[in-house]
C-alpha cells in the first residue's frame, strides 16, 4: 500500500510505503499528520491518495487507487 497527500494545486506534501506482509489492515501506514519537512500543514483542503496491490500470485496482479479530499482544521 502507498498513502500520498497533495495539496489541491498538485504538490506532494507526503508519502509512506507499507511493508508488504506487515499485520494489520492498512499495511502499516500511520500519518502523523505532518508533511515530509515535519511541518503540519496549513488549515485546508487537500487530496490524499491510497494505492494498493492485490497479489493474487499470478499476472493478473491488480493495482487498485482510490483519491479523496481531506481537511485539516485545527
Amino acid at each position: 500500500m502507498t498513502l500520498k497527500v497533495f495539496t489541491v494545486s498538485g504538490l506532494e506534501i507526503y508519502e509512506q510505503r507499507g511493508l508488504p506482509g506487515q499485520s494489520g489492515f492498512n499495511g502499516g501506514i500511520v500519518w502523523s499528520g505532518r508533511d515530509l519537512d515535519g511541518d503540519q500543514p496549513a488549515n485546508g483542503v487537500y487530496i490524499f491518495q491510497l494505492s494498493a496491490l492485490a497479489l493474487d500470485g499470478g499476472a493478473d496482479d491488480k493495482k487498485v487507487t482510490v483519491s479523496e479530499k481531506l481537511i485539516i482544521m485545527k
